[in-house]
């Protein structure tokens, strides 16, 4: 398997921009010791220190078994996914001093884990073996742990505080500018109520920022704009009609990759895939213990070397569309979604896919089949057993009734899931800080009394 290399800081990382941070570490695990992992996971009561650790958002761990397919065996692995803020060297440096002993205890028994298991190796051994996702959704945008809870407290005070005035009749004139004065003296005399906004991003991260979305486009447009460039500088054509040379042959190729596409749809077997029995009811005993939820996912890429490479430049689209579109609390109009991971594995044959989200499974699968069909089909049809689709984009008949059970059957155990704050929802997350930035912004009447609203 080849691997991918950690997130780490530097001074033109994404992580200057693009917070919290993401790492999933995958290793290799004896087939004789994968039941005492998942077993050590799955007993595991205690935290795994990660409540020592204030950054952390999400943490999950979980065992993938072995198997085989028509390109040969893959190993079984022990994977463990975090969100966190900061950078990934810092969080398992961190990770390793307030919980050696219970990694050492789980995770001993994978490959090439140190035999002299110091703090210092296990955290070289965990780095070692990270890797970033091809895709990674943040649904609360740049909100560090400690934002977050700062954010909650004072929606709470501040709620606390409007019902009370409210009762004593402190305000029977209604003059939102008054109460407005009220409010932001209030939380003058409650130090441990936040007393400023965010600090926002810095300028150099907002023009790191840019140029990655410049590179983006220009990965896209190289191949036409090398063939248009070939075009122009033999045929002498007028400096104007290079662009539309380059528009040219981004149209031919789009249309040729679309042809292959559709002919891929039109002479693949349509698998229809089902969970086995008992798969349903004993996912279902992981879900639904809170306002959040979890979900793995392992799937087989459909057996083409065209699928693995679509499936990836599919996946690099819709990174690119997450870090510079989709990055205002939103997936394609989802708004339920904390963090979404998707991993290629055993050489693009297989991908995992791991989200953490509000609210129960069958109404977050829904809304991507609907409302969210632009960021899931384009993916999901590239996956074995997965309905069909036309040009990636639109579902055919019986979709719907055929999803849900496909993406059922695929669903993995996770045996270890921790969430730092599993009693806010996304959409409370982000008008909490929309609250903290409205709070330090002299503002007229309309937008005090909208931003009253939110409280």
């Amino acid at each position: 398997m080849r691997k991918g290399e950690p997130r780490t800081g530097g001074l033109f990382s994404d992580s200057q921009w693009r917070q919290p941070e993401t790492t999933t570490v995958i290793a290799d695990l004896p087939d004789n010791a994968a039941d005492g992992v998942r077993n050590l996971l799955a007993g595991a009561t205690d935290s795994l220190g990660l409540d020592q650790l204030p950054g952390v958002h999400f943490f999950r761990a979980f065992v993938i078994a072995s198997g085989i397919d028509a390109a040969g065996p893959y190993p079984t692995r022990a994977v463990i996914s975090a969100v966190f803020d900061g950078e990934t060297d810092a969080f398992f440096s961190q990770w390793c001093a307030v919980a050696h002993d219970r990694i050492v205890e789980i995770f001993h028994p994978c490959l090439g884990f140190p035999a002299t298991a110091t703090s210092e190796n296990v955290c070289q051994w965990l780095q070692a073996r990270a890797e970033r996702p091809k895709t990674y959704h943040i649904g609360p945008v740049r909100s560090r742990t400690s934002e977050v809870r700062e954010e909650d407290r004072l929606r709470t005070a501040l709620g606390a505080f409007i019902d009370e005035q409210n009762k004593a009749g402190a305000w029977p004139h209604g003059d939102v500018l008054r109460i407005w004065d009220d409010i932001r003296a209030f939380v003058r005399s409650r130090a441990d109520l936040p007393q400023a906004p965010r600090v926002p991003n810095h300028w150099f991260a907002r023009v790191l920022q840019t140029l990655d979305l410049v590179k983006r486009i220009g990965l896209l447009l190289l191949v036409p704009a090398l063939l248009a460039w070939l075009w122009w500088s033999h045929a002498h054509h007028a400096i104007w009609s290079y662009p539309l040379a380059v528009l040219g042959f981004l149209a031919v190729m789009f249309s040729a990759w679309a042809i292959v596409v559709r002919v891929h749809e039109l002479t693949e077997p349509d698998l229809v895939v089902k969970p086995a029995p008992g798969q349903v009811a004993a996912a279902v005993v992981d879900e639904d213990k809170g306002f959040q939820n979890q979900f793995t996912m392992l799937t087989p890429v459909r057996d083409s070397w065209f699928r693995r490479m679509n499936l990836r430049f599919v996946l690099w689209l819709a990174d690119g569309l997450s870090r510079h579109f989709w990055n205002g609390g939103q997936l394609a109009g989802i708004e339920t979604i904390h963090f979404a991971r998707f991993h290629q594995i055993d050489g693009g044959r297989r991908m995992f896919f791991m989200s953490d989200f509000d609210g129960s499974w069958e109404r977050y699968l829904f809304d991507f089949v609907e409302i969210g069909s632009l960021a899931v089909v384009p993916i999901w049809t590239n996956l074995r057993g997965c309905p069909q689709t036309r040009f990636l984009r639109w579902t055919t008949p019986g979709f719907e009734q055929r999803f849900l059970p496909f993406t059922r059957a695929y669903q993995i155990r996770t045996h270890f899931w921790y969430s730092a704050m599993s009693t806010l929802t996304v959409s409370e997350i982000n008008r909490n800080a929309d609250i903290r930035a409205g709070l330090f912004q002299r503002k007229g009447r309309r937008a005090i009394e909208q931003w009253l609203q939110l409280i």
